[in-house]
């Protein structure tokens, strides 16, 4: 029975039963009945009828049965409390909850049928304080409001009666006082008693995220684990491999001790199973055994079996009825491959197929026939491979690999055609990997770790079919506890060969259990043998045809084997553990096979090591027997004992040795009592600081949690264009606009007062100054303060990106540093300074472009941009001052607000990298210096590119950097080959062009036009004069290392320099 409840604190009203149960908004009820005929709340079918009665508002009014509402005179002194119930003590299920007019919205209802329902009140009966649901199950929730004023956005905080003892009405009274003092429940300030009660409903009970290793989970001495879960109860914590002791997932269960399976956390964030469990007592979780984070959850199963759900997005988890235990295996192969990329190759395979697990991801497998191996290659090269399968058997043994996207699979020539051999190349590694016939588990074969297939000589392939021989004799761990009770034939341990298990008896004392191979085949190598779950350390590289071991008969168990034979042709080996105590089995030395009575003697022999009769009065020490007590033989009495006086000095002698020892020990025990009191004044201060770093540690995972989830759904819904606003109409008529401006100013140019040609030749160096750290030497940038309007060298300041990761704004005037501008995890490879506003941009090779405001006397950061995913390597700022460009090594540039730090535009597809791009001074469009030698151009408002323009320059010359001239109309470019080029923009063709030193990192014009400075191991000055010719004007060569910048300052009255030699200098 469905019920709709108002409550009421003066007068309970009597709530109604409408005819479907539910009150929603029309319109809402109809889009959810379009997309799934259910209903909403229940998951339940909706018949024809019950449609017609939820879209026809009119039904919605019908009365229904109804719950009494009364109120209960024995609640909790000083307050009003009501109760609703059946009035024939029915159960019914909640659907919505109201207040006077408004529905309670953001009220958390039950989802399991109600007995009753109480609500609590001031005494004046004009504020809810709480409201108490007491469900068919035998458990008791409370939610208590969070403000006064009950509207339909009320929130509430849940709480639960942990089941042990219930709160009495003073317990109530004592909640319903702190409720109403401050509007909220601070559970964490209540009494003991009370908190031992019930507990807050999203504390855990469960954490799935623990895990052996976790410093949180502690061994409870019988091989598992436990834990105390945030309400205070301990959960008991088992962990398996699944499906075997070999295979790739965990399984690891948590049962809380009190039986109560209650909510389910993975680190912070709440875990929705729906439906939600009910009378479960414990949940299981899967993961990959490589994960060892533990983050990626595969699958969670509730106790009992088929009861398995999955997720979409990590934290809702649904009821999957296809799981099954027959299907278990494949379903956790599928979502390995979702949850952790996991793609799986089949190395059985020889032609193309698909992942096993996921059946999506697309592998190509093409036959190399000379070499008689075949390459395993993904053909979406952005997935990789991690896991291998022959057919559906897993193969293990491999380290941990990702970004692997083929291997190489070599198969043997013999009969037995089976792939041996795997290569692959991860973390700057060659790896080879190889197995014996029938083996699933692989072993690292370092003779061929130096050489890779596509490096083998024309000898190699011959010499890998060789070792390919070696490994066709399978070598195999064989099972001692195997008998032909338990199993006739069995697979040897991570191997898929059969082995039989025949039994015969020796003197109707002893078994004897004889393994040997059963598809016909006799030989075999012996890597280990084990039994139940323990190695023995018995190996042979020998080919044996059988191997024995023997038990007595009176060991039922079959728990200790007393002898194994090792059948090599006609050649006997044998093995036993020599004494009772002994870990380990050494070889019986002999020759011949043992048969008949010696094997009987033998056997014997061992019972009575292993086997004691502590009825008989056979003493046996040390394995060997030394016959009874009665026949011991008797030493005589010494001499000197034949008297008293012999006595006493006997027993002098022996006081004198007995004092000595005494003091001996008691010497020792003070050392070791002072060593003692040491290490436990070392071992308390030890375990406070463990104990504070375990708690810092925790905090941190704790945060690490929660910033990898919010990760994960930032991942889930992440769109690489998202982040591109474009440029609105707006924006686009200001920058047309400018242009029309800037164009009309440039033809009214004043270019007196700049240096003449003959000063600027004799510049020399006037300052060195060494601004950045020697650790990381080198200065890569300058930009000169533009916003100062400085006239003069003695009002100039700059900003330099260095090596080191810092910007400093440095006084060229005093020869003083500003400020150190910190942030950058790595070099600063551009800097770009504001012409108007005091502001400087940054970028770095840690791939992030950092935007710096002045605050009084130092910058800090105002936005980091982290658009590219490689090194920024060149900034420009727009003529207008609202927009940058950036720049990363892979050639993407981005554009972006510099007000704002909204991405406007990037562009990705460049048909060559280019390292540098800079506005024209326009700002209409972007010219970039392309690695194939040419020029690329680009029109701003759409990134829409132009026709590329190129010089007759060597192929292999790339275009380093380029700078556009005042004048607008010239453009400036240097090539690797040591080629200054100048364009006319309006031909796009070369006028003029120089010599200049080869590697050159930059080129740069002066304000006027009329002067350039390349910058390679020396800084080289050009003239340009006569509109087309132009010659060198300067050299400037006091550097010691590459030249990485140039810049001019005001009116050509000085040229500053940046070196990889950590120097700034400046010429005047």
């Amino acid at each position: 029975m469905t019920l709709l409840c108002s409550i009421s604190g003066a007068q309970p009203q009597e709530p109604c039963l409408s005819k479907t149960g539910y009150v929603f908004e029309r319109r809402l009820i109809e889009k959810h009945l379009e997309e799934s005929p259910v209903c909403p709340v229940t998951g339940e079918p909706l018949s024809k009828d019950d449609l017609m009665n939820i879209k026809n508002p009119n039904k919605l009014s019908e009365p229904g049965d109804g719950i009494n509402g009364s109120q209960k005179h024995d609640g909790p002194k000083g307050y009003n409390s009501y109760e609703y119930k059946k009035s024939g003590e029915e159960s019914f299920e909640l659907e919505l909850l109201s207040c006077g007019h408004f529905e309670l919205e953001r009220f958390s209802l039950p989802t399991v049928p109600l007995s009753r329902l109480y609500t609590y009140w001031t005494i004046n009966g004009s504020t809810l304080l709480a409201v108490r649901v007491i469900t068919t199950k035998n458990k008791v929730y409370y939610s208590t409001a969070t403000n006064r004023n009950i509207t339909k956005d009320s929130k509430f905080d849940e709480f639960v009666e942990n089941g042990k003892e219930r709160l009495t009405n003073q317990d109530l009274k004592v909640i319903l006082q702190k409720v109403e003092t401050s509007t909220e429940l601070d559970y964490e300030t209540l009494p003991k008693d009370i908190r031992e009660k019930f507990w807050r409903k999203n504390d855990a009970t469960v954490c799935i995220n623990r895990h052996p290793g976790d410093g949180v989970i502690k061994p409870d001495g019988n091989g598992g684990y436990y834990y105390t879960n945030e309400v205070g109860e301990r959960v008991n914590l088992t962990v398996e491999s699944y499906p075997d002791r070999d295979s790739s997932y965990t399984k690891i269960t948590h049962t809380p001790e009190n039986g109560e399976l209650g909510t389910i956390k993975h680190g912070r964030g709440l875990q929705l199973l729906r439906p939600e469990p009910t009378d479960e007592s414990s949940v299981s979780i899967y993961y990959w055994k490589y994960d060892t984070s533990h983050e990626n959850v595969l699958l969670i199963q509730l106790s009992g079996e088929n009861n398995y759900y999955t997720t979409t997005n990590g934290f809702r988890w649904n009821n999957d009825g296809s799981i099954s235990t027959v299907t278990l295996q494949e379903n956790l192969d599928k979502q390995n491959c979702l949850r952790n990329r996991a793609h799986t190759v089949d190395i059985e395979r020889k032609q193309q197929y698909y992942c096993p697990g996921c059946k999506s991801q697309q592998f190509e497998a093409t036959s190399r026939d000379q070499q008689n191996y075949y390459l395993h290659g993904v053909v979406n090269k952005q997935s990789f491979i991690s896991r291998f399968f022959e057919g559906s058997r897993e193969q293990t043994g491999f380290q941990f690999i990702t970004g692997v996207s083929n291997i190489y699979v070599y198969w043997s020539e013999d009969g037995n055609s089976k792939p041996f051999l795997i290569y692959f190349f991860i973390g700057g590694s060659r790896h080879w990997y190889i197995r014996y016939f029938g083996d699933t588990h692989w072993e690292e074969e370092k003779s061929l770790s130096t050489k890779g297939p596509q490096y083998l000589d024309a000898d190699y392939p011959s010499n890998i079919q060789n070792l390919l021989k070696k490994y066709a004799t399978p070598k195999v761990i064989l099972d001692a506890s195997k008998t032909e009770t338990t199993e006739a034939t069995y697979n040897p341990r991570r191997n898929t060969l059969t082995f039989n298990v025949s039994e015969n008896t020796v003197e109707q004392s002893y078994a004897r259990y004889t393994h040997s191979r059963y598809d016909g085949e006799n030989r075999f190598r012996l890597k280990d043998i084990e039994h139940k779950g323990k190695l023995l350390g018995i190996k042979s590289e020998d080919p044996l045809t059988e191997i024995s071991i023997f038990y007595w008969n009176g060991d039922a168990q079959h728990d200790k084997p007393l002898l194994v034979e090792l059948v090599c042709e006609n050649r006997y080996t044998y093995y036993r553990k020599a004494r009772f105590y002994a870990n380990t089995w050494t070889e019986l030395v002999r020759t011949g096979q043992l048969e008949g009575e010696k094997l009987k003697i033998t056997l014997d022999d061992l019972r009575i090591i292993h086997f004691p009769d502590p009825s008989s009065d056979v003493v046996t020490i040390v394995g060997a027997s030394l016959g009874t007590v009665a026949d011991a033989p008797v030493k005589p009495r010494p001499v000197t004992a034949s008297s008293i006086p012999g006595l006493l000095s006997l027993l002098q002698s022996e006081w004198d040795a007995m004092a000595l020892e005494t003091y001996n020990l008691r010497s020792h025990v003070d050392s070791v009592r002072k060593q003692l009191s040491y290490s436990l004044y070392q071992h308390d201060a030890a375990t406070r600081v463990i104990a504070r770093l375990i708690k810092q540690r925790d905090k941190a995972i704790e945060e690490v949690e929660a910033l990898q989830q919010q990760l994960l759904q930032f991942r889930a819904n992440y769109d690489v264009t998202s982040l591109e606003t474009g440029l609105d109409e707006d924006a686009l008529s200001r920058i047309h606009e400018l242009a029309k401006v800037l164009l009309g100013e440039r033809k009214k140019r004043d270019l007196s007062g700049y240096t003449s040609y003959d000063k600027l030749s004799e510049y020399t160096c006037r300052g060195d100054f060494r601004l950045h750290s020697s650790a990381t030497p080198g200065i890569l940038s300058i930009s000169i303060d533009k916003s100062k309007q400085s006239q003069s060298l003695s009002d100039s300041f700059c900003f330099t990106g260095g090596a080191d990761g810092n910007v400093v704004y440095f006084d060229l005037g005093s020869g003083r540093t500003i400020c150190t501008l910190n942030g950058h995890m790595k070099a600063v490879n551009a800097v770009e300074s504001h012409f108007a506003d005091s502001i400087v941009l940054s970028g770095s090779s840690d791939t992030t472009v950092r935007v710096w405001r002045q605050f009084d006397d130092s910058y800090k950061t105002a936005y980091v941009l982290k658009h590219h995913k490689a090194p920024v390597t060149s900034l420009s700022l727009h003529p207008s001052g609202e927009y940058a460009l950036s720049v990363s090594s892979d050639g993407v540039w981005g554009m972006f607000s510099v007000d704002s730090g909204k991405v406007t535009k990037m562009l990705r597809n460049v048909p060559s990298v280019c390292k540098t791009v800079k506005y024209h001074p326009d700002g209409m469009i972007a010219a970039g210096a392309a690695q194939d030698g040419g020029i690329y151009i680009w029109d701003i408002r759409d990134a829409a590119a132009k026709e590329p323009i190129h010089a007759d320059v060597p192929a292999d010359s790339a275009c380093t950097s380029l700078s556009f001239s005042e004048n607008g109309y010239h453009l400036a470019s240097v090539t690797s080959n040591g080629s200054l080029l100048l364009w006319d923009l309006r031909k796009a063709q070369v006028f003029a062009s120089a010599d200049c030193n080869v590697d050159p990192k930059v080129v740069q014009f002066d304000h006027s036009g009329f002067y350039l400075g390349v910058g390679s191991t020396k800084v080289e000055l050009f003239r340009l004069h006569d509109k087309t010719n132009v010659s060198p004007a300067g050299l400037l060569e006091d550097h010691s290392g590459n030249v990485t910048d140039v810049a001019f300052g005001a009116f050509s009255q000085f040229v500053l320099t940046s070196c990889t030699d950590r120097s700034l200098r400046l010429y005047y």
